[in-house]
């Protein structure tokens, strides 16, 4: 059977909701909106609507979740009647919030619909804000069943802001909010409701629905009314109704009953009015008063049918201190997908009401029902659950009774108290076919509160056993170190709660279990959902953990409390083990697996197994097994079972210890390395990865360091060693004999430790036959393993003694060397206070200087001959108390370069070809020349001699820069010598410009063109007049390739030249000059016209050109010009062209021609046009 349970929550409290809004800025939006108007969005993404066409579509004809009032808003515009219906917006099933925003809506009445509501909602949820403070919706009724708000079937309404007027003549089923199998919500407002009734609960024409819900939860605000809040219901349908009231002030002016000559009450005294069509038979209603201000008397509750289903939970007068808010989510209507029963029930007053919830639509308990729900004096309750109530197995019994009890009364309805814990409480006797029923009751005085109900019936399942398995209950072991284990977790959990000695004292911290002592362990149960508890003494059992015969036991002595157990005097039998060790023999390559032998590090307490097969993990887990050979260097995951003897048991997260014993004595592998191990509690243990040592090394290793000397800093690193493949340098560390510090420098007379550490993999080879050798002397060696690094190492180590005062100098070199200096360069030697620098001249050694610092490592000498050896020396020196101390020379030799040419110039000689000229150097035996060129010096001359002292270098670019640099050698002795480099830029000038000409003419144009050089800036135009070269024009790119010279006369000849130009910061040069030469037109005649003279015929005629021979015209025709005539006499000015076709326009065009010389000038064209009559 499978158990299900309810708890229904004690309390009701108040739910707070603050809403602060501020003006927000309006933001017009240019996108159309419905109808063609267009669309206003806030910043805080609200739409803006300012009349009620707008509020209307947006409301109940659009998906617009936030509306905002931009003016004040008539919902009854003259331009709607009488043809439209004027109720604002039927269900609108979607979520909106209406933001007032200091603006008014209302609806002065002019409605033509009975039913008439100023906002209606269905299957949503509408909330209303005030976000300027001063906004107002008002409403004035003129017929039946007319509402300020209208909330139909499931919906909500949040009132969070706002003034609320409810006016009218007639008051016949009309309330302000009316709530039909919905829900609301008011946080703030003010409510003036002069007619009807302020808020009515009903659950509106149900159908078929067989339950409704509707809920009104008062948190704040203002409500002034004539007459009472309706909680009502029709149509015969289960309803329920709650009012819940946790803040605000209802104030009712009534003086007294007032009804009309229908009987509709006008005006009721009464607080809250109960009313049905029916008997009250399947209407519940709750009123649950948690804080405000209202009156209330034993009279304010007017019930117009049986008076046992109106509930009223409260004390006259107002009421504070709740100790608890009720959370208010989402629509608190339940039952609903998604919705939190538990959260819903409480807001509906829930907490009055128990019913089976197998069976929720028939059966309910309250405490009003006497015949069913009992509470005496003494605080004791009871429940007799219903006759009709369901019995599964068919056997007739009456389901039984139970009763319960309460130890404390709480007093007073302020400050209440949470839920009690310590019931005095007789668990019943429970069989497998009877129900029960638990309980808790709580007592306010004259309040009673279900806290908790367990109703166990046909669909839930007891729990007749429980099975604990206890770990870690050993000698030696503390409290942490002991846990419980459910043997049906599916069903229910256990955890230690506390151990006792027999004397009743707690075993807490670090207080550690005796071997021999018995203790009381005090179990904690927690059943799952859908389970209650039916276990007696004979069903509970427990086992220890490490009992090899793994058999449940009944405990001998079981104390049984309120969901605790309790096992007591347990003997603590054993002793816990809380390290293992094993010692892994003939781990080594080609050896079988039936060669491993395993010892136990305390035979007398544990025995370790080994469990076959092997995996060997480089070869993807492949199983070894007994009589297969270990491969050198492979890895193998090698499990093993730890068993503990009689009277010993494995403590929890005990250690384990592994070592071969072949190759690391004294060394272990410990199961704190996570990686490496896996330890379980039940004595499994694995390593993960155990590798096969390499085979023996017994050859001899040496190695070589920097040799250590005073003033000299400590070796790091290898000079050279002959370490197998598989090993590496792990790190050199250096300590002094006196305070076992780290030296930065080594100091004479002292005596220091060199130990060096040495990688061997991961299981480190054998190295028993092996030398070590540091520096040619052999040193003493061990071998350990490193546990924060996980690496295995040899370690070589000896004492060395420092006998020198000053380190001799390192790194002494010749830097650089030019023809007359040479510079010297060392290595810094902090244990010296300086350096002394000779020079070995006229057969001596010369000091040439004296560095009075250790950091100073160069020296330029200086004033030396070119192509000369010099030798050199230095040593460091220290000054101590008693004297100087001195190192050993080092010394070098050093040549100067030989001297270059004293002279070295670059000329362009044209636009391709650079020359370059030096003074002869009668020391050498030639010169070499070089040119950069592709991002490189490239050699382009090597003169055999030293008398050669000119180059030119040809085929360069036009107005191109170019580097270029010389050096002097010298051959002697089968070796040659150089001087250093001198270096040298030269720039071509431009190229002349190409195609140079002139390209077209008029009378007054010569229009002159080239060809472009990219390597320019640009070009220079001149023009010969009066009697010079004038510059006409200068480009300033090298991408104008054309230039025209206007203003000139008719018929004249023209002298030009032009010449390309490239400029390099603040230097231009040119190129040369090209000429260019050209003559402009004649004159044309000055009128030139065509006149039809008939259907055949037209006429030309023009101006008489006086500096012309004669003239040549020309007709449009077939697709081309066609010369018709010239005629050769200046004097001729007209001209008759026919025959033509009638109605058609003719081009004609005309240009003068002079002879000169035997040969004709012409005139630009001229044309005409004329059309022949039709």
């Amino acid at each position: 059977m499978k158990i299900k349970f309810k708890r229904i929550t004690a309390l009701f409290a108040a739910l707070a909701i603050m809403i602060t809004a501020l003006p927000l800025t309006i933001i017009p939006i240019s996108a159309a909106g419905t109808d063609g108007e267009s669309t206003e969005y806030s910043s805080d993404g609200y739409l803006i609507v300012r009349n009620y066409r707008q509020l209307r579509l947006a409301y109940n004809g659009s998906e617009e979740s936030k509306i905002r009032l931009g003016a004040d808003i008539d919902c009854d515009p003259e331009e709607y009647k009488p043809n439209y219906l004027t109720r604002l917006c039927p269900p609108i099933e979607s979520d909106k919030t209406l933001d007032l925003a200091g603006y008014t809506l209302k609806k002065t009445g002019n409605s033509i619909d009975s039913q008439d509501h100023l906002l209606s909602v269905q299957y949503s949820k509408l909330t209303i804000e005030d976000s300027v403070g001063t906004g107002k919706m008002y409403f004035y009724a003129k017929d039946v069943a007319q509402n300020l708000f209208l909330a139909e079937n499931r919906s909500t309404i949040v009132i969070n802001g706002g003034t609320f007027c409810y006016t009218g003549t007639n008051a016949m089923y009309c309330e302000m909010i009316k709530l039909s199998a919905s829900d609301l919500v008011i946080n703030d407002g003010y409510f003036d409701a002069q007619i009807g009734t302020p808020i009515k609960l009903d659950n509106g024409f149900a159908g078929k629905q067989r339950t409704l819900n509707s809920t009104a939860l008062i948190n704040g605000g203002t409500i002034v009314t004539t007459s009472s809040i309706a909680l009502s219901s029709i149509d015969g349908c289960d309803y329920y109704a709650s009012l819940v009231m946790t803040g605000g002030t209802i104030t009712n002016k009534s003086k007294g009953r007032v009804t009309d000559k229908t009987g509709t009450i006008i005006s009721d005294p009464y607080f809250v009015r109960v009313t049905s069509d029916e008997a009250l038979q399947k209407k519940y209603y709750n009123i649950t008063l948690l804080g405000g201000t209202m009156p209330l008397s034993p009279n304010d509750i007017n019930v117009y049918y049986p008076a046992d289903k109106a509930v009223l939970t409260s004390k006259a007068g107002t009421i504070t201190n709740s100790a608890e808010k009720v959370e208010y989510t989402t629509l608190l209507t339940a039952p609903q997908a998604g919705i939190d029963e538990k959260k819903a029930m409480a807001a509906r007053g829930a907490d009055e009401i128990c019913r089976l919830k197998t069976d929720r639509n028939n059966y309910v308990l309250s405490h009003t029902k006497r015949t069913r729900f009992t509470v005496n004096s003494n605080s004791v309750g009871k429940i007799d659950l219903l006759s009709k109530a369901p019995n599964p197995y068919g056997t007739g019994d009456p389901i039984k009774t139970v009763d319960w009890y309460v130890s404390k009364n709480f007093g007073s309805f302020t400050g209440i108290p949470e839920a009690i814990n310590d019931l005095s409480y007789t668990p019943p006797k429970v069989t497998e076919k009877c129900t029960m029923l638990y309980k808790a009751v709580i007592n306010y005085g004259n309040v009673l509160r279900i806290n908790e109900i367990i109703i166990i019936d046909y669909d839930f399942e007891a729990v007749t056993e429980i099975k604990a398995v206890v770990s870690g209950f050993h000698g030696g072991s503390k409290l942490s170190d002991v846990s419980v284990a459910s043997g049906e977790p599916e069903k229910y959990s256990l955890t230690i709660n506390n151990i006792r000695d027999v004397y009743g004292n707690n075993i807490v911290n670090d207080i550690q279990l005796c071997k021999g002592f018995k203790y009381n362990i005090f179990v904690k149960v927690k059943l799952k959902s859908g389970y209650v508890a039916a276990y007696t003494t004979g069903t509970v059992k427990m086992r220890r953990f490490e009992d090899p015969a793994n058999e449940w036991q009944a405990a001998d002595h079981i104390y049984i409390g309120l969901n605790e157990i309790a096992f007591k005097s347990v003997l603590v039998c054993d002793e816990g083990i809380r390290t293992v060790g094993v010692e892994i023999s003939n781990f080594l390559p080609y050896r079988q697996v039936n060669d491993l032998q395993l010892t136990s590090s305390e035979p007398d307490k544990y025995s370790v197994t080994l469990v076959t097969p092997l995996l060997n993990t480089w070869e993807y887990n492949e199983e070894v097994y007994d009589d297969d050979e270990l491969i050198v260097d492979n890895c193998y995951v090698v499990e093993f079972k730890v068993t503990p003897k009689s009277g010993y048991a494995l403590s929890p997260g005990y250690i384990f210890r592994c070592r071969l014993d072949t190759y690391r004595e004294g060394f272990w592998l410990t199961s704190e390395d996570k990686e490496l191990f896996t330890v379980s509690n039940d004595g499994k243990v694995v390593i993960n990865s155990l590798r096969v040592p390499f085979e023996e090394y017994d050859k001899d290793i040496y190695v070589q360091i920097t040799p250590p000397k005073a003033g000299g800093t400590p070796a790091k690193s290898f000079i050279s060693h002959n370490l197998p493949e598989h090993m590496s340098l792990i790190s050199i560390d250096w300590y002094d004999d006196e305070e076992w510090k780290t030296p930065t420098v080594f100091e004479k007379g002292k005596t220091y430790w060199c130990y060096i550490y040495i990688n061997a993999d991961c299981y480190e080879y054998n190295l028993k036959k092996a030398k070590f050798y540091l520096n040619g002397t052999q040193v003493r060696q061990d071998y350990s393993y490193n546990s924060k690094y996980k690496y295995y190492y040899i370690l070589g180590y000896t004492e060395i003694k420092i006998e020198n005062d000053v380190a001799t100098p390192t790194g002494f070199a010749a830097e650089s060397a030019t023809s007359s200096s040479v510079s010297l360069k060392w290595d810094k030697n902090a244990n010296a206070s300086g350096y002394e620098i000779e020079q070995y001249k006229g057969g001596k050694w010369t000091q040439i200087a004296k560095i009075n610092n250790s950091s100073t490592v160069s020296y330029n000498v200086s004033r030396l001959a070119a192509d000369t050896t010099y030798t050199f020396r230095m040593r460091g020196y220290k000054t101590l108390s008693s004297g100087t101390a001195y190192s050993d020379y080092v010394r070098l030799a050093a040549k100067t370069q030989l001297t270059n040419t004293d002279k070295f110039v670059g000329t362009a000689i044209s636009p391709t070809a650079v020359k370059l000229d030096w003074n002869r150097n009668d020391k050498v035996t030639g010169y070499i020349i070089e040119q950069y060129k592709g991002g490189k010096w490239t050699q382009i001359a090597v003169t055999k001699n030293n008398t050669t002292l000119t180059f030119t270098v040809k085929g360069l670019a036009d107005a191109t820069p170019y580097s270029f640099r010389i050096k002097t050698y010298k051959n002697a002795d089968g070796k040659t010598n150089y001087s250093g480099y001198t270096t040298v830029k030269a720039e071509t000038p431009p190229a002349a410009v190409k195609n140079a000409r002139v390209t077209s003419t008029t009378a007054t144009w010569i229009t002159l063109e080239w060809e472009r050089n990219a390597n320019v800036t640009g070009y220079a135009i001149e023009q010969y007049k009066g009697g010079k070269w004038t510059q006409i024009a200068v480009t300033k790119n090298n991408t104008t390739l054309k230039f025209i010279v206007k203003g000139l006369n008719p018929d004249t000849k023209y002298s030009f030249r032009i010449r390309a130009y490239k400029t390099n910061g603040t230097k231009t040069t040119y190129g040369g000059y090209v000429s260019m030469a050209g003559t402009t037109r004649i004159a044309n005649v000055a009128k030139f016209s065509a006149t039809a003279l008939s259907q055949t015929a037209v006429k030309l005629s023009w101006s008489r050109n006086t500096i012309a021979s004669g003239y040549v015209i020309e007709q449009y025709k077939g697709g081309k010009w066609t010369q018709i005539n010239v005629i050769k006499d200046k004097n001729v000015t007209t001209m008759v062209v026919a025959p033509l076709a009638k109605g058609t326009t003719y081009s004609f065009r005309m240009k003068s021609f002079k002879t000169v010389d035997g040969s004709n000038r012409f005139s630009e064209y001229i044309s005409a046009k004329a059309t022949t009559a039709k």
